[in-house]
């Protein structure tokens, strides 16, 4: 018959070991997810930022677009050059009145021509690629999958031995 006192200081040990390892996999998780956090608050390269720059310039030009293409409908109907451009010289003190007018359309293909200028000479952090930042969070997210498999068969074993994986004093029936 093999001694109780040794079997059970050997499961001891063994649930040592495994919290050990279990609080090591568990400051890496942790790691990787500072890590995670990192790439994602990183800012975006030049690339990126004139990509996103064009994309709210079209979203502007959307919406300017639409009361100056409505205003212009009128010279269809009979009115003369001479009244339309009266009628619209007559609101140019009032930048609301010109932007609720369409005039601001007009800015779109400027701005659209001028941002790679404008960002180029922007004083702007390195920043990651769209391709750079999915690149690693993949590699990131596959660290975090495996270690995450680890923290799982460990918390299998303890169930398995009925302890509780980060509590000493909590038992797992």
């Amino acid at each position: 018959m093999k001694p109780v006192k040794a079997d059970f200081d050997i499961l001891v040990a063994s649930i040592s070991d495994l919290r050990g390892t279990r609080a090591k996999l568990e400051a890496d998780r942790c790691a990787i997810g500072a890590r995670m956090r990192e790439v994602l608050e990183a800012p975006p390269d030049k690339g990126v930022l004139k990509g996103m720059m064009r994309r709210v310039i079209e979203g502007f030009s959307e919406v300017w677009n639409r009361p100056l293409i409505e205003r212009l409908e009128c010279l269809k109907t009979g009115i003369t050059p001479d009244e339309f451009v009266n009628r619209h010289v007559s609101v140019a003190r009032n930048t609301e009145f010109v932007q609720d007018n369409g005039w601001f359309c007009l800015l779109a293909p400027a701005m659209l021509h001028s941002v790679d200028h404008f960002i180029d000479r922007l004083d702007w952090p390195d920043g990651l690629s769209d391709e750079e930042r999915a690149a690693r969070l993949a590699k990131l997210q596959a660290e975090l999958d495996a270690n995450v498999a680890k923290m799982t068969a460990i918390d299998e074993q303890f169930s398995q031995m009925g302890v509780h994986p980060i509590r000493p004093d909590k038992a797992v029936v």
